[in-house]
């Protein structure tokens, strides 16, 4: 939360230069990040460019395009913090990763929405999979309707 709270400081999108804004606080936020000791214990100061960003793709079990990580390990240039916030930014924007992160939410929001409690390990990994089993489309993969006639639901909502 902190991190989102600072992104979106002083920021009114649709006023003059909001993307220039954002892009500044985001870098800013990506900068402070990288410099943090859990990440530095991680991902240590003084990789090499092809290390950090092979790094951190496996770390979100994410298999770039040579095109991606071209352009995360261009990001990086020297290395200096400025370059770790860039490759970093340029990792958490992959398509496949953001993807993913959706489709947790998604599974975690359903829990949340219609249980009223937090998921459980085997179940949330169950919907995963099936939501990612139909490419994170809900509506094909049924998941609202799963969750609106499981017995769990019905049964605590009075529905018989």
């Amino acid at each position: 939360m902190r991190d989102t709270q600072e992104i979106g400081r002083d920021l009114v999108v649709g006023s003059p230069g909001w993307e220039q804004k954002l892009d500044a606080n985001t870098q800013r936020v990506a900068e402070d990040f990288v410099s943090r000791p859990e990440f530095v214990s991680h991902y240590p100061n003084g990789m090499t460019a092809d290390a950090y960003v092979d790094a951190l793709y496996a770390s979100e079990g994410v298999t770039p395009s040579p095109g991606e990580r071209s352009q995360a390990i261009s990001a990086y240039g020297s290395g200096d913090t400025p370059g770790r916030a860039r490759a970093l930014r340029v990792v958490a924007n992959n398509s496949a990763f953001s993807q993913r992160l959706f489709n947790e939410g998604f599974v975690a929001a359903e829990y949340y929405g219609y249980l009223r409690r937090n998921p459980d390990d085997p179940g949330l990994n169950f919907w995963l999979a099936k939501l990612n089993s139909f490419g994170g489309d809900f509506r094909r993969a049924e998941m609202v309707k799963a969750f609106l006639v499981s017995t769990e639901y019905r049964s605590r909502f009075g529905q018989q």
